[in-house]
């Protein structure tokens, strides 16, 4: 990693805290007075979310989670009239006024480089025809949509106004036309309409919730298509743009635990991205790529690195994920060096093939190395952030998750299959057609049994119940908790219980299943105690 660059990069975010602590001032201290229409554009967005009730809304189902701070994030499309809806709801650090000239400076010109190339694309297509006073301004963007369809333009007025002492309300209210703009460069675009809310309230522990709501008409109905591979991929994007900008902004200081898993997620996902440049052969030197930029783009990872070089060794070295012989490191953390940092790395990796969750390995980990125990004392957001990167090599790793899930899918068939042949043997054996009737009847008992707990976890939900049910039936079911566990998922909101407890409960179910045949031949050696005298 250059110097030049990190001294770059360091002197962009010192020019974006200067510029959102004169907005923080101006939101602070600085009296504003209102129109009636930027009042009336105010009070329209605060109503603004009850239109995600409407009749004929179609839910986009596409949308997801972006990240761990991500509460709710929702969409629904009206295929009558073409109006977009979109609520995204996701918590960040600082006060409210802090994350509100924070917003404002990303959505104006952010210098923080994990989104410049994004900015200048943007450039391109956005720009700001007036700004009349310090709480509002005129924005006019442009959209290029596939061809054949034509591009479209939105003009809004944003105006932001306090609603007390800890929220702060921003409005995008759609314009009709300004004079600045009427096809200036005779360039043929389609004028949609933008009404957007952006809620910020400040909590008690120093962290505010940000709730965006949008209302977005493009000039009427859009193809699926456009609404699948344009819209919803863009909405995604946003939403984890807006998160990860906050993230990457963090201070090492006031690092917490919730900060340490959602860095863990930015570092996977921009190894992820790195990896998309180059093919299988490049995949190891990329990985280190997007650790490196990783590194660079964070202000926390800036700040630790000249105190702790041996980390960037670290997180190479678990990029790479490879299973090798390592021991403890019972070397200082003053001490530690690159090569020591490999030793770890390989440590974890081995710990992590042994384990079904992330943070059970993690805590092995830690508590094997001393250093890393010191380490953490300094650093409380380490635990949770290498436990997103450990859940990341357990899901991706050849010997790992794999292993279990096919391991355990032929052991769980090959039990089924066992049970079935020596029912059928029983059927077809003179004077044990009894004990065969037993054996079925025990089959079925414990398949019914997990169907109806199948149906108790996910009622709410029929298609993942179906699922589950054929899973069941084929003997599958094992497999396919093990690799839920194993690839990090979590309780859905249809759900009863957890993936790790639902795999838990299904074991004891197959550890009772496989038990039967003991049963049946207790009562063989008793029906046939003189053959097989005690």
């Amino acid at each position: 990693m250059g110097l030049p660059e990190t001294t770059l990069y360091a002197s962009n975010y010192n020019k974006d805290v200067e510029i959102e602590s004169e907005m923080v001032r101006q939101m602070d201290n600085v009296v504003q007075e209102y129109t009636f229409e930027e009042d009336e554009m105010i009070t329209s967005a605060l109503g603004l979310n009850s239109g995600l009730k409407m009749k004929g809304a179609i839910p986009f189902k596409e949308f997801k989670k972006t990240l761990s701070t991500c509460r709710d994030f929702r969409g629904f499309y009206n295929p009558k009239d073409g109006d977009i809806y979109v609520t995204n709801t996701f918590t960040v650090r600082g006060t409210h006024s802090q994350v509100a000239a924070r917003m404002a400076n990303y959505h104006y010109k952010c210098r923080n480089p994990a989104f410049g190339v994004m900015k200048e694309q943007e450039a391109n297509s956005a720009e700001y025809l007036d700004i009349p006073n310090s709480h509002s301004a005129v924005y006019k963007n442009d959209y290029a949509f596939p061809s054949p369809l034509a591009d479209r333009e939105v003009i809004v007025k944003i105006v932001w106004k306090r609603l007390g002492e800890k929220s702060i309300m921003v409005a995008y209210h759609p314009l009709t036309s300004h004079p600045l703009v009427e096809n200036k460069d005779g360039k043929s675009m389609i004028r949609g309409s933008l009404h957007s809310a952006m809620l910020v309230s400040q909590l008690d522990n120093g962290t505010s919730v940000v709730n965006m709501d949008f209302h977005i008409n493009f000039g009427g109905n859009l193809p699926t298509a456009v609404i699948n591979g344009f819209i919803i991929p863009n909405f995604n994007r946003i939403a984890s743009h807006y998160q990860a900008f906050f993230a990457y902004s963090l201070p090492l200081e006031s690092m917490t635990k919730t900060d340490g898993k959602l860095l863990g997620e930015l570092l996977i996902n921009q190894i992820k991205q790195a990896r998309k440049k180059g093919g299988w052969t490049k995949r190891a030197d990329l990985g280190k790529v997007g650790v490196d930029e990783f590194l660079y783009i964070s202000v926390a990872m800036r700040k630790l690195l000249p105190l702790h070089p041996w980390f960037r060794a670290l997180l190479h070295e678990i990029s790479l994920n490879k299973v090798k012989v390592a021991g403890t490191v019972r070397t200082a953390l003053s001490d530690l060096k690159d090569h020591d940092s490999v030793n770890l790395a390989n440590c974890l990796s081995t710990i992590v093939l042994s384990n079904t969750e992330a943070t059970a390995a993690v805590d092995h980990w830690i508590a094997q190395n001393a250093a890393l125990e010191e380490f953490e004392k300094k650093n409380e957001w380490m635990r949770p952030f290498f436990a997103e990167v450990a859940q990341y090599n357990l899901k991706t790793s050849n010997l790992g998750l794999r292993l279990r899930v096919f391991g355990g899918a032929l052991l769980s068939m090959i039990d089924l299959v066992t049970d079935i042949y020596m029912t059928v043997q029983f059927f077809n054996t003179d004077e044990q057609e009894q004990y065969g009737r037993i054996n079925a009847w025990l089959i079925s008992l414990t398949i019914f049994i997990q169907i109806l707990a199948s149906y108790g976890q996910n009622h709410r939900k029929l298609s993942y119940f179906f699922q589950d049910s054929v899973a069941i039936m084929i003997g599958f079911k094992p497999t396919l908790d093990a690799y839920r566990v194993g690839s990090g998922a979590e309780k859905e909101e249809h759900q009863i219980i957890s993936p790790l407890h639902e795999m838990t409960l299904y074991i004891l179910v197959c550890f009772a299943r496989s038990h039967k045949s003991e049963l049946v031949s207790l009562l063989l050696v008793l029906e046939h105690r003189a053959i097989f005298p005690l």
